[in-house]
């Protein structure tokens, strides 16, 4: 019998194809090479307001390509006017199954007002 097992998890991880990026120089196959590296068994790929195109096919083609199995789900991040009782800007975050592709996640987003 088994005990319990733990994971890595991180929810909130940008990767080069963030938009507005300004801290990566690295390939996709160099950050999906990181996340194994730090055993991450779970990620929430982040960026704001919408993914680029084919943004979470290809960190889920080149963890493929490692033998990874680390499961990768879409978070977008919606920075919103509205401060909180102390005067700190609000971020909203909407995470998606591993089962959505970039092209379901955007066109629900392309619904919205």
């Amino acid at each position: 019998m088994r005990g319990s097992m733990w994971t890595k998890w991180d929810l909130h991880l940008h990767s080069p194809l963030t938009n507005l990026n300004n801290q990566f120089k690295t390939s996709i196959e160099d950050y999906a090479k990181k996340l194994i590296e730090h055993d991450i068994a779970l990620a929430g790929i982040t960026n704001y307001f919408f993914f680029q195109q084919e943004e979470l096919e290809k960190i889920r083609g080149a963890l493929s390509k490692l033998n990874s199995d680390t499961t990768i789900l879409g978070n977008l991040e919606f920075r919103i006017t509205q401060p909180n009782k102390d005067g700190e800007w609000i971020n909203v975050h909407l995470v998606f199954s591993e089962r959505f592709t970039t092209r379901q996640i955007n066109s629900v987003l392309e619904n919205l007002k």
